[in-house]
């Protein structure tokens, strides 16, 4: 075939081999990420309210009831994942935040004055300011 009759060459459809490729590629993300999420993220959840600060275990799931100045803050535990599911202020900005699942991450009901965030692995310096 001369030079110019191959560029005009129709492409080939794939392969049965290039769709097992594609299948084992796709079928390796949500592996990938579940395996990140477990070895990047905190199992340790702090809760800062007024009544002080409450840590527990992300991994149990179950509803917890954070009193604060304007009311009950429920924050919601559920597959390694936090949000606050129901919340006494006005604007409800902090159940709109959305869920949370790693460390830095955190949750604030401003009016409620509580906090929801993961604990960092280290426990030491988080930061240095010169």
């Amino acid at each position: 075939m001369p030079p110019a009759a191959a560029s005009r060459a129709r492409p080939r459809a794939p392969t049965p081999a290039d769709l097992v490729v594609i299948a084992v590629l796709l079928a390796s993300v949500p592996l990938a990420r579940v395996w990140r999420s477990e070895r990047a993220g905190s199992t340790r959840l702090e809760i800062r309210s007024a009544a002080g600060l409450e840590a527990v275990d992300a991994r149990i799931d179950r509803d917890l009831e954070v009193t604060g100045p304007a009311g009950v803050t429920v924050v919601r535990i559920h597959a390694g994942q936090a949000w606050i599911a129901r919340a006494p202020c006005r604007n409800h900005v902090c159940q709109r935040m959305g869920r949370i699942s790693g460390s830095g991450r955190s949750l604030v009901c401003i009016p409620n004055r509580v906090v929801v965030r993961f604990a960092a692995h280290d426990p030491g310096v988080d930061g240095v300011t010169r």
